[in-house]
């Protein structure tokens, strides 16, 4: 498991800027109203960082527990 991070379709130039995505790239990922998220270094591209199309949605929240050791949020049984 790696962490990983979205991106928002505001900042798809900064991969096409370094190269690592494609015109034709953004655009199937656009019409398909999804958006990038990738694993790796972005400044690296020796260690080709794993860029994906991905389905985004906010449901899940962000799952890293709390300081207090709480876990996820409760409503996240109504999507497993």
């Amino acid at each position: 498991m790696q962490p990983g991070c979205v991106i928002r379709s505001s900042n798809w130039g900064v991969l096409q800027g370094k190269n690592l995505i494609t015109s034709q790239e953004a655009n199937e990922c656009k019409n398909r109203m999804n958006t990038f998220g990738f694993t790796g270094n972005l400044d690296n591209a020796e260690n080709k960082p794993k860029i994906d199309c991905i389905y985004q949605t906010d449901a899940a929240r962000n799952l890293f527990l709390d300081q207090t050791g709480g876990g996820a949020p409760s409503d996240l049984d109504n999507f497993r």
